[in-house]
C-alpha cells in the first residue's frame, strides 16, 4: 500500500502524514529510487495513492487487481490516467477532488483555466491541498459485490437537490448504494426563456464544494458512494421516465452518462420508459426491484419527483406538498448541511423569495399561475398583512434584479436592504447565500411552487 510523496510545494498533500497513518500506507519518494527499484515496488503494490502527475504512469506496471486513487486539487481534473487505467484493464481506478475552498489554500479565485496556456494550467494543477479523509475513506472502503444506483441530476441547483432526495429514497427501498453525482449550473445560458435541460453545457463540481459531505455520508438513510470512487466500464441499464416530451427527452440521460460521466452503456438494453410518472414505495419495488438480482449497476434518467415518499403527489400542483412527516425525507433533508457560503453581516429580519425570469412560462402551466408567478401587488399585500406596522427590514432574493418590488416597498414606507453578492461566488454559492439569509430570517415569504423555497422551508423546520 503505497502513497507517492512529491518533493517541493507543487501538488503537495498538506495532511499526508494523517493520510498515511490512518490508512496504513507506506510513503515513497519515487525519484529517490532507481528505476528497477521503482518497478519492483510498483509490481507488488495492491493499492496506490498519488496526486495527479507522472508518477501515475506506473499504472503500466501495477498488478491487474490493484487499486489506484488519483488526487486532484480544486477546479482541476484530467482523465489521462483514468483512460490509461481503463486501457490496462484496471477497473479499480478511483479519483478524488477537493471541492471546498478550505481544502485549497492556493485556489485561484475569479479565474478560469485556459487549457491552451501552460502557466494557467500549472496555476491550477500545482495547488497545495488537503485531502478530506472521511471522503477518501468512503472511496476506499467500498464492498465487493455491491449493487449501485445512479441518477441524472436535473435542471437547476434546487431541482438537483430534489432529484437527490428522490434517488436516495429509492436507493434505500432497493437496498442499493447511491452513487452521488456532482452538482452543476449552466454556463452562459442566462435569459428569460425556458430551455431544454442539456447536461453537457453545465459546469459540474463535487458536493464538498457546497455541502458538508461528512454529515451527508453519516446521516443520509441510503448508503452513498462519491462518484469519484466509482468508475465502471459500462452501465447495465438506464431507466428513463417520460415526463413531458418537450423538456424531458431520452437524449438527456444519454448525454449525461456518456458525455459528462464518460460511461458506456448497452443501447439495446437501455432507456425503457414504461414506468408511471410518480412512484411510491410499492411501485419502486414493482418496477425496479425486479432488476436487483441480475444488474449490478442500475441507472435512472430524470428522477425529479419520481419517488413521492408515499405522499399524494399529483400534477398540476394545487398547494404546497408538505413531506416533513415522512421519516426518510426528513432524514435526507437533515443530512444536507451547507458549507462555505459567505453571509452578509446583519440581522435579516424579513426575506421574500420572488421567483421571476423563465418561471413565467413554467407558471402558465399551473392551475394558479398568479400564485406561481406573483406580481408586485401580491407580494406587497402579503408583506402588509404580515408586517402592518412596518417594523421589519425586508430583503428580496430573486433570480432577477428586483428593482420594481424594492421601489414599491419603499414607496409604502417599508425599509429594504439589498443582498450582497460576492464576485468570486458561482451561481450555486450565491443561491446558497440567499437561502441561508432566508433560513436565518425572522420572517420568510416563499413560493409553494418553487424547489428553492422548499429547501429554505425544510431548513427553517
Amino acid at each position: 500500500r503505497v502513497f507517492v510523496y512529491r518533493r517541493g510545494n507543487a501538488r503537495r498533500i498538506l495532511n499526508w502524514r494523517q493520510l498515511t497513518k490512518e490508512f496504513k500506507y507506506d510513503t515513497v519518494i519515487l525519484e529517490d529510487l532507481a528505476f528497477s527499484e521503482q518497478l519492483s515496488l510498483i509490481s507488488n503494490t495492491e493499492s496506490l495513492i498519488a496526486a495527479h502527475g507522472a508518477a501515475l504512469s506506473h499504472i503500466f506496471f501495477l498488478p491487474k487487481k490493484a487499486e489506484v486513487v488519483e488526487l486532484f486539487p480544486c477546479d482541476f481534473t484530467k482523465t489521462i490516467y483514468r483512460n490509461l487505467a481503463l486501457v490496462m484493464g484496471l477497473v479499480r481506478y478511483k479519483w478524488w477532488q477537493a471541492g471546498d475552498s478550505r481544502l485549497c489554500p492556493d485556489r485561484p479565485h475569479n479565474r478560469v483555466i485556459d487549457w491552451t496556456d501552460m502557466h494557467s494550467k500549472n496555476l491550477f494543477r500545482n495547488q497545495r491541498f488537503i485531502v478530506d479523509l472521511n471522503e477518501l475513506r468512503n472511496i476506499l472502503h467500498t464492498r465487493q459485490g455491491e449493487k449501485y444506483l445512479l441518477y441524472m441530476p436535473f435542471e437547476q441547483f434546487n431541482n438537483q437537490l430534489i432529484s437527490f432526495r428522490c434517488a436516495c429514497g429509492m436507493a434505500s427501498v432497493l437496498n442499493r448504494t447511491l452513487v452521488l453525482p456532482d452538482l452543476g449550473y449552466p454556463m452562459g445560458m442566462s435569459g428569460p426563456n425556458r430551455r431544454v435541460y442539456d447536461p453537457s453545457t453545465y459546469k459540474w463540481s463535487p458536493w464538498s464544494r457546497y455541502f458538508n459531505t461528512t454529515t451527508l455520508l453519516n446521516r443520509a438513510p441510503c448508503r452513498i458512494l462519491l462518484r469519484s470512487g466509482f468508475t465502471p466500464l459500462t452501465i447495465d441499464r438506464i431507466y428513463f421516465r417520460r415526463l413531458g416530451a418537450r423538456y424531458n427527452t431520452r437524449e438527456q440521460p444519454e448525454s449525461y452518462y456518456y458525455r459528462v460521466l464518460g460511461i458506456y452503456y448497452y443501447h439495446h438494453r437501455s432507456l425503457p420508459y414504461d414506468m408511471p410518472v410518480y412512484l411510491n414505495t410499492t411501485m419502486v419495488e414493482k418496477y425496479l426491484a425486479k432488476y436487483d438480482r441480475s444488474l449490478p449497476i442500475l441507472a435512472i434518467g430524470n428522477v425529479f419527483w419520481m419517488y413521492t415518499f408515499d405522499a399524494p403527489l399529483t400534477y398540476p400542483l394545487t398547494g404546497y406538498v408538505d413531506l416533513w412527516d415522512k421519516r426518510v425525507y426528513r432524514q435526507i433533508s437533515d443530512a444536507l448541511q451547507f458549507t462555505g457560503a459567505e453571509i452578509a453581516n446583519g440581522d435579516y429580519q424579513g426575506v421574500v423569495h420572488w421567483r421571476r425570469g423563465d418561471y413565467k412560462e413554467k407558471c402558465a402551466e399551473e392551475l394558479f399561475p398568479e400564485s406561481c408567478y406573483p406580481k408586485v401587488k401580491h407580494v406587497l399585500q402579503l408583506i402588509t398583512d404580515i408586517d402592518p406596522n412596518r417594523v421589519l427590514t425586508w430583503t428580496i432574493i430573486s433570480n432577477v434584479k428586483a428593482h420594481a418590488l424594492h421601489f414599491q416597498l419603499r414607496k409604502h414606507g417599508y425599509r429594504t436592504r439589498p443582498t450582497v453578492a460576492y464576485p468570486h461566488m458561482d451561481p450555486i454559492e450565491r443561491a446558497i447565500q440567499d437561502q441561508q439569509m432566508a433560513i436565518n430570517a425572522h420572517t420568510f415569504i416563499g413560493n409553494f411552487y418553487s424547489s428553492f423555497t422548499r429547501t429554505i422551508s425544510d431548513k427553517r423546520r
